[in-house]
C-alpha cells in the first residue's frame, strides 16, 4: 500500500483466510495481534486452536519491524531467530476493518478482519484484489472462525491461561 497507518494496524486481527502455511496447520480461531513500542518496534502474537475450536491453544510470539520507512507497509517479522519473514501489507480497507498481508514471492498471504467474520461480498472483491497484484487465489483457504469463541480467545490473548 501506498502508505500504511501503524496506529490504525496495530491491534487484534481475525484471519479470514491465507494460503496454507505449515505453522498453521489445523488452526482454528486464528487471531494476530500487533502492539507498537516505544522504540518503534512491533510486537506480533499469533494464536489458534489446534484441531478445533476445543483443542490445545497455540501461540508464537515474534517481533516486526519496518523496513521502508517511506510507506511503513514492507515490514519484517521474525519468530524464531535468525529467520525472518517479510510480511507486506498489499491491500488496506480505507477505515482498516480489513487487511491483506502477503509476500513479495506471493508465496503466503493473509486476509485479516477487525471481526471474526467477513460478509462474502467483501471477501470476494479482496480475493479481486489479490488476484490482480499475482498470487493464485485458488490456494485460498479460509479459516474457521466462530465469532464467541475467537472473541474469547482474542480476550485472553494476554493471559497465561485460556479458558475458551
Amino acid at each position: 500500500v501506498p502508505l500504511l497507518d501503524l496506529n490504525k494496524f496495530q491491534g487484534t486481527w481475525y484471519e479470514i483466510a491465507r494460503t496454507p502455511w505449515y505453522f498453521e496447520d489445523d488452526c482454528y480461531g486464528v487471531i494476530a495481534k500487533y502492539d507498537l513500542k516505544e522504540d518503534g518496534n512491533i510486537g506480533v502474537t499469533n494464536l489458534c486452536k489446534k484441531g478445533s475450536f476445543e483443542g490445545d491453544v497455540a501461540k508464537i510470539t515474534g517481533k516486526g519491524w519496518v523496513v521502508d520507512q517511506k510507506t511503513k507497509a514492507k515490514l519484517k517479522v521474525q519468530f524464531i531467530w535468525p529467520f525472518n519473514l517479510n510480511y507486506w501489507v498489499i491491500h488496506t480497507a480505507p477505515d482498516y476493518s480489513h487487511i491483506v498481508v502477503g509476500e513479495p514471492d506471493r508465496e503466503n498471504l493473509w486476509i485479516l478482519n477487525q471481526n471474526p467474520e467477513m460478509d462474502s461480498n467483501t471477501y470476494q472483491e479482496i480475493l479481486k484484489v489479490v488476484e490482480g497484484k499475482g498470487y493464485d487465489i485458488s490456494k485460498v483457504v479460509k479459516t474457521p472462525q466462530d465469532p464467541a469463541r475467537s472473541q474469547c480467545l482474542a480476550a485472553s490473548i494476554s493471559q497465561e491461561t485460556i479458558s475458551c
